[in-house]
């Protein structure tokens, strides 16, 4: 069985396969879970990329704005499947957070 740290590290390196290093804008390790019955470790895995879905706000509403909050990005989320036996990454999936 391997452990939670082996597991992160497996899917810090799949996502370099999968992505340019210039697309994981701060790359963050966000949620590991081990899934005891189907002995897989679930990482999720966060980077920010270019918010194309910006909301218009007038000059008042940013004047008066009560936080200060920055849609130039928006998070992404990304869990990989690790195989709690052999290590290796089974699937990648998109995490929706909304």
């Amino acid at each position: 069985m391997i452990e939670a740290k082996q597991a992160i590290e497996t899917a810090f390196l799949k996502i370099h396969e999968y992505y340019d290093d210039s697309q994981l804008k701060d790359l963050l390790l966000e949620e590991v879970i081990f899934d005891g019955i189907n002995e897989i470790w679930l990482i999720t895995l966060g980077f920010n990329v270019p918010n194309t879905n910006k909301k218009k706000y007038s000059y008042l509403q940013q004047q008066f704005s009560l936080q200060n909050y920055d849609d130039t990005y928006e998070r992404k989320y990304k869990v990989f499947e690790i195989d709690g036996e052999s290590g290796k990454s089974k699937s990648m999936m998109v995490k929706n957070v909304d």
